[in-house]
């Protein structure tokens, strides 16, 4: 999940984006953290790893086209996109295994042990699943759940990359509509869109992430006008999606909201720009976004283990405001992330794969002219 923010067009730096996809991750927080939450629940947030994926697509293929089409090569785009991920998901990676290690220590792991971590992180180091590690129904990345996005994201990007050249907007509509059909058929079969986390619904996170990801790439690359829409207006629409709870008709909210609404409001967030007071409000939830998404789910299980340490198994009586703390102190927190360290890091590997890119193109240019 890129920050919208960091790509411009016609002079613009698509702040409301930059809100919506940090809407989204705070649904995701509290929908993963209930015992923090409590009362305050945000039912559909679900649907933010598909608002993710049209995002991803939209800035992608913006950011990109050209010079895919010019100038940067399959792997170069790989490499980019791989730095552009892994230093937050390391990170979450590693809070994670610490995590499932302190359990083991502190006599309270009933699922891990000290091989199952060893197991786990080995093909997670390399952004890769683990083998049905943990549990009755497996996770991909046990560690650090909420990985499993990030997963599907970098393998479509790199199918994008790969199949740039054939890629025209009538073939993507093509993928997209199939993609579409599979997202029908999960949703009657499945009774909801809850697919790609685990092992047991792998193969339905290639049709959300295709669908939604393509659909971004669509809308980047169409000329439709849009009315103008307020900013918070778009903001709270996302919000108001991700807090409903449909009950019975979950599979025809979820496909709704997939194929139609999440790609109509990036359209939207795409087209409205918000004011100079909100920018930079914006641009911070954009900011502080995938650190929230990459860190939250174990530093939510720390912050449970801790409550329920220093005030007993029953901590409803302190919620939502252990959530509301919690949720502020990871806002601010992942602020510091990306000042500290994300942007260091990455910087660092820009010039070092940087350098090393350039030497291969040095070399290869030397040995035409033999």
């Amino acid at each position: 999940m890129d920050r919208a923010g960091q790509t411009k067009k016609d002079g613009r730096l698509y702040g409301t984006l930059d809100g919506m996809r940090g809407i989204a991750a705070i649904a995701v927080v509290i929908v993963h953290a209930p015992a923090l939450f409590g009362p305050l629940t945000a039912a559909s947030a679900g649907l933010a790893v598909d608002l993710f994926f049209v995002m991803s697509g939209f800035i992608i293929s913006h950011a990109y086209d050209r010079r895919l089409s010019t100038s940067m090569s399959v792997h170069n785009f790989i490499v980019v996109r791989t730095i552009r991920l892994y230093p937050l998901y390391f990170m979450g990676l590693m809070l994670g295994a610490l995590g499932a290690s302190a359990t083991i220590w502190l006599g309270d792991s009933q699922e891990w042990t000290l091989g199952l971590i060893a197991a786990a992180i080995i093909p997670a180091l390399l952004m890769l699943p683990s083998l049905g590690i943990g549990r009755q129904e497996p996770a991909l990345f046990p560690l650090n759940p909420p990985s499993w996005s990030l997963f599907f994201e970098l393998v479509v990007n790199v199918a994008y990359a790969a199949l740039f050249p054939r890629l025209t907007i009538k073939m993507i509509a093509i993928v997209v509509a199939l993609a579409g059909v599979g997202l029908v058929a999960l949703a009657v079969s499945h009774g909801n869109l809850h697919a790609g986390s685990h092992w047991h619904n792998f193969a339905g996170g290639f049709a959300r992430v295709v669908y939604s990801f393509g659909a971004g790439v669509l809308i980047c690359r169409s000329k439709v006008k849009l009315l103008k829409t307020p900013p918070l207006l778009i903001l709270t629409a996302c919000a108001a999606m991700f807090a409903i709870s449909p009950g019975r008709y979950t599979g025809a909210y979820e496909l709704t909201c997939v194929l139609i609404l999440l790609p109509g409001l990036v359209a939207l967030g795409a087209a409205n720009e918000p004011s100079e007071f909100l920018r930079p409000k914006m641009a911070y939830l954009g900011l502080i976004s995938y650190g929230v998404y990459s860190l939250h789910f174990p530093l939510a299980l720390a912050a449970k283990g801790m409550l329920t340490k220093l005030h007993g198994e029953d901590i409803s009586s302190l919620t939502p405001w252990a959530g509301i703390i919690f949720l502020f102190g990871i806002t601010i927190a992942c602020g510091a992330v990306d000042k500290l360290y994300d942007t260091k890091v990455r910087a660092f590997l820009t010039s070092r794969f940087a350098l090393a890119i350039a030497r291969k193109q040095v070399v290869r240019v030397n040995t035409t002219k033999l």
